[in-house]
């Protein structure tokens, strides 16, 4: 891969209701980024560098890069170890760390190495004979001061699941470890997701599937409790559809999702868990949407039809002001005549937004349309986010026009009311139209920063953008 080379950037400002949005960008990088890798920022480390990785088609990371505060310098630190997979790189405590899995016999080894100027430190164990096959997960605490790892045991016929956990402070000294055995029978596909407090509580999120039934369980486990701790997450004569979730500032977690009675693909209303370190429900609540939410997000046809949200995907939660927030999309993926030398389109034409109150009760719900349409891309154009810009919910989407991206931000305010303007002409660098990626925006103590793409996605640039005091 070609070395990225950042130079000169843009500022440019421009009036967002009563904010003020700053994008400053760095100027074109060379071809090398393209569609088959992917860059993610991580944050911004104790050198005041910006870091993230490049990772390869498959979803391998191959290379570490630190950028400067002005965006005009780069170092890139190549991870290619003999007979070592990288698993994971973080920014614990303002060090960033790689993680790297070896398979030695029967065994896996986990090695962590620093980053330290422009090298890495020599690799240190911190897993060892975990089982040959297993799979890891990781989780940093949002403060970086802890982090969470889990190994799913390779499926072995007859014998139940079990998963691995560790606790590691940020200078990865062990805190905890457990053996988390469970009662239900090891499935080849599992799904545990960690989630690492800023406390040192470790939740894993699993999802269990019986039959047609999707089961979904929340564990604790820390350093001081002998045993982990349990919530089966159950509503009241409904299934979890699916589900989303957030850490508070007490560090309790936040559950919310749709439920369906038949049909997972038709969401009838939402829930609403609000869970403390030893699993509790401090919060819970059940709602049904109403008809005329349905009415205005499906039209009255497919209300009477379906009876409920149908074919929209659960995207992403936000805590502001007490109140939960979470959003879902409607996809569909039209085929189109081959003669073209299109196969397929991909729209997504709404999206919903769901804020509920502390205790779960609805505040509102908001139905916006994006349509967004996109060919060619396997729909990577037809990306949104939610942020919170000063104190005001918005939602960035990105929309293909006449051969550049446009960027719309759409607000929703105290009092309800929803406002939509573009926001194309920042996405101007040199005269070549550029498009955020929407899906890797990372925030920053202050601001975001973001990977931008021409339309073609075979030129790149990376962009600082921040929200200065209103006007």
């Amino acid at each position: 891969m070609k070395k990225i080379l950042f130079s000169v950037f843009t500022l440019i400002s421009i009036g967002m209701f009563a904010q003020k949005l700053d994008v400053r960008w760095s100027t074109l990088v060379e071809p090398g980024v393209g569609k088959s890798q992917h860059f993610i920022p991580l944050g911004q480390s104790d050198e005041e560098s910006f870091v993230g990785t490049i990772s390869n088609s498959k979803g391998t990371i191959t290379e570490l890069v630190k950028i400067d505060s002005d965006l005009n310098n780069n170092i890139k630190i190549k991870l290619d170890f003999e007979e070592e997979t990288t698993e994971a790189s973080f920014i614990l405590h303002g060090r960033v760390v790689v993680f790297t899995s070896k398979t030695e016999r029967n065994y896996k080894t986990i090695y962590a190495r620093f980053a330290e100027g422009n090298n890495l430190s020599e690799p240190r164990v911190i897993i060892k004979n975990s089982i040959k096959g297993s799979k890891f997960h990781f989780s940093a605490a949002p403060n970086g001061k802890y982090l969470g790892i889990i190994s799913d045991a390779p499926y072995l016929k007859g014998k139940n699941e079990e998963i691995l956990t560790w606790i590691l402070d940020d200078q990865l000294n062990e805190k905890r470890f457990y053996k988390l055995a469970l009662t239900n029978k090891n499935m080849k596909v599992k799904i545990n997701v960690p989630v690492m407090s800023n406390s040192g509580d470790l939740y894993i999120i699993k999802r269990y599937k019986n039959g047609s039934d999707n089961n979904y369980y929340v564990f604790s486990i820390n350093e001081a409790s002998e045993r982990h701790q349990r919530k089966t997450l159950t509503l009241m004569g409904k299934r979890i559809a699916d589900l989303v979730y957030a850490l508070d500032y007490s560090n309790h977690l936040r559950i919310a999702g749709f439920y369906s009675s038949h049909s997972y693909n038709v969401y009838e209303g939402d829930f609403y868990f609000e869970l403390d370190n030893t699993t509790k429900a401090v919060q819970f609540q059940q709602n049904s949407f109403d008809g005329s939410f349905l009415i205005e997000a499906e039209g009255k046809k497919n209300y009477k039809k379906y009876g409920g949200l149908m074919n929209f995907k659960i995207n992403e939660m936000l805590l502001l002001d007490d109140h939960v927030y979470f959003t879902a999309n409607h996809q569909k993926r039209i085929k189109l005549d081959e003669g073209k030398g299109e196969t397929m389109q991909y729209v997504k034409n709404k999206m919903v937004v769901i804020c509920l109150k502390k205790n779960g009760e609805p505040s509102f719900y908001k139905t916006i349309n994006l349509n967004q349409e996109s060919t060619g891309d396997y729909g990577f154009w037809n990306q949104n986010k939610m942020l919170v810009l000063g104190d005001t919910l918005s939602v960035l989407t990105n929309h293909k026009v006449n051969g550049k991206i446009v960027l719309k931000q759409t607000t929703i305010s105290k009092d309800k009311s929803v406002q939509t303007i573009e926001l194309s002409d920042i996405f101007l660098l040199k005269e070549q139209p550029m498009g955020i990626d929407l899906k890797n925006i990372k925030a920053l103590k202050d601001g975001f920063i973001a990977p931008g793409w021409n339309i073609h996605r075979n030129k790149a640039t990376i962009g600082l953008i921040s929200t200065s005091a209103k006007e």
